[in-house]
């Protein structure tokens, strides 16, 4: 597992620059734009984490912005609200990213109310041990890597028939 997490935090490592670059065109701004740098400091894997936390570091050093740190999960559940501009607390969400699964239910701000969670592997882990098991390219992760043999398979080969 430990070669796996370095794989990844090289992964992320050779695409941060991009990935905040493309974020920045797409809300049509530049470094020198910003008064702060938000960045995810868990949870997660510590390795790919640090990547996101020096980049932030980088970034906020040179313009001297503060840094605010971000709850990976929270996140997730807030992002909805970015999209659905109607959205209004309280609303429960189904939060399924990598280790994690949740089932929350979000009253407002920093107050959330867990109602799930997985007992064993989450999703991304079953994912993940599958693909390996599978022996797929693990450069990214182990969800990506099943689509991708997904869409080269044959879909008439075993017939999934839907009852109800």
């Amino acid at each position: 597992m430990e070669v796996l997490l370095r794989k990844w935090q090289e992964a992320h490592s050779q695409v941060i620059d991009q990935v905040v670059q493309e974020a920045l065109d797409k809300a049509y701004m530049t470094e020198k734009d910003l008064t702060a740098v938000a960045v995810t400091i868990g949870p997660g894997l510590s390795l790919c984490l640090r990547v996101g936390v020096q980049k932030a570091r980088r970034i906020a050093g040179g313009f001297n912005l503060p840094i605010i740190g971000i709850h990976h999960m929270e996140a997730h559940a807030l992002v909805a609200r970015l999209i659905e501009k109607d959205l209004q607390f309280p609303f429960m969400a189904l939060l399924i990213s990598g280790g994690h699964n949740l089932l929350i239910l979000a009253r407002d701000l920093g107050q959330y109310t867990q109602l799930g969670t997985t007992i064993d592997d989450a999703i991304g882990e079953a994912y993940d041990k599958s693909a390996i098991w599978l022996g797929l390219d693990m450069s990214r992760s182990g969800g990506p890597a099943i689509e991708e043999l997904a869409r080269e398979g044959n879909s008439r080969i075993t017939s999934f028939p839907l009852y109800g």
